[in-house]
């Protein structure tokens, strides 16, 4: 049975109607900053969903000491700096800000470099793009200095305070891969590496708005070596993931065991990853309990607590095109969202083995607004959990097996955990 596309996370956001007399690309004055930064604070205090896991948070105190700064802010990129940092607060990874695209143009170009840190260092995780060959910059080289501070030190002290971060291996993925080398369009930055033979280096990378990276694709779908059907979803934005899974389905029955790789897949509608999922079992799977606040003014007066609405989200029910042959699932802190909503359906399950790291731990659906000068921001309105109550947002999803990589995996190009998930797939 088709699972259709009900319970978006957050689709196509539909934003609040734009209340604010400074429009897009505009310097935003006073009034609008104080307007804004209020209306933030409301949206959180009556709708964000997870006040709960940030227990030493006095959010009103927090909104009295921002209006201090959001009034002293000097430009459009100081006041979405204020702004971020008071929402930063809330250590959820879904509620966030968007900067304006001409101030995150102008003040936030990231290189076409991919990073992570791996035990405790930042290494390149894909060797430097065709437009970067003058770098000579390769998969497993080690970061060791940005702009002569050393790297670790760069990324926490920069980014700790403009992010919001639901767990810390959500934290690690935003300071050291998405945010890590972003900086002014035009400026170049130093790096100081540390080449895989042993030598140092200095390079100059060049940021630029024009040299955009090439797009994950939404699918993948390959037979490896040994005979393993390889599928690989990228997205939950949109129903190609579903499709191409159809499309391959003969293969992957013919092939008889099948690896499902969501590491890079940042979410999207909960659905995709449900359809596919609703091929590989042979009875009914419950999807994720949620809740969210509620408000009931008189209960304020009459100093009763507010219980939030809780409800089931459903079941996934067998489709009629079965695959029984065995899987595994490679997932990691970058499985993120409705990718982690097919996570916690495939640990519901029983199903699949899960292979590498524990994902974002950020799920639910946020209200998104509109903010002066043409950014916008979202809160985080619902909270899930599996259906037997346990708790993956602000922890993630756990793995079967833990399979981190190494600098020296990523040195030697190895995909350890795609070879562990092999090892176990054929067992």
């Amino acid at each position: 049975q088709e699972i259709k596309l009900m319970k978006a996370k957050d689709p196509e956001r539909h934003f609040r109607s734009y209340p604010y007399k400074t429009g897009p690309s505009k310097e935003v004055s006073e009034s609008d900053r104080i307007a804004s930064l209020g209306y933030v604070w409301s949206e959180a205090k009556y709708n964000f969903a997870n006040f709960d896991l940030v227990p030493g948070l006095d959010w009103d105190a927090e909104y009295q000491a921002a209006l201090a700064k959001v009034r002293k802010a000097k430009g459009t990129y100081e006041y979405y700096n204020v702004v971020r940092e008071f929402m930063g607060k809330l250590s959820d990874s879904h509620t966030d800000v968007s900067l304006p695209q001409s101030i995150r143009e102008k003040y936030e170009v990231r290189p076409q470099l991919t990073t992570a840190l791996v035990e405790g260092q930042v290494v390149l995780t894909e060797d430097a793009p065709p437009s970067l060959a003058m770098t000579a910059l390769q998969k497993g080289d080690i970061i060791e200095k940005v702009d002569g501070m050393p790297s670790f030190e760069y990324g926490t002290q920069k980014w700790s305070f403009l992010g919001n971060f639901s767990t810390p291996q959500d934290a690690d993925v935003r300071r050291f891969y998405y945010m890590f080398l972003r900086g002014p369009q035009g400026k170049p930055v130093k790096l100081d590496v540390r080449k895989k033979d042993g030598t140092l280096t200095q390079v100059l990378v060049p940021r630029d708005i024009k040299n955009k990276g090439i797009p994950d694709e939404d699918y993948e779908f390959r037979i490896l070596k040994d005979g393993t059907a390889y599928f690989v979803f990228n997205t939950c934005g949109n129903d190609n993931p579903v499709t191409g899974f159809r499309k391959h389905l003969p293969e992957i029955i013919k092939a008889n065991r099948l690896i499902i790789d969501i590491r890079e897949n940042g979410g999207g509608n909960s659905s995709v990853g449900y359809n596919i999922l609703s091929h590989l079992v042979g009875s009914e799977v419950p999807t994720n309990l949620w809740q969210t606040p509620q408000h009931r003014g008189t209960f304020r007066t009459w100093g009763r607590e507010y219980k939030p609405y809780t409800e089931t989200s459903g079941t996934i029910k067998p489709h009629q095109a079965h695959f029984g042959g065995k899987v595994v699932v490679l997932a990691g802190p970058r499985s993120f969202s409705a990718a982690e909503d097919f996570a916690s359906a495939v640990k519901t399950s029983k199903r699949c083995t899960i292979v590498g790291m524990p994902t974002g731990g950020s799920t639910g659906q946020p209200v998104s607004f509109l903010l002066p000068g043409g950014g916008s921001a979202r809160i985080c309105a619902k909270r899930d959990r599996m259906p037997d109550g346990t708790e993956f947002v602000g922890k993630g999803v756990m793995p079967d097996v833990v399979v981190k990589p190494t600098i020296k995996s990523y040195q030697l190009n190895q995909d350890i955990q795609l070879s562990k998930a092999l090892e176990i797939v054929n067992q």
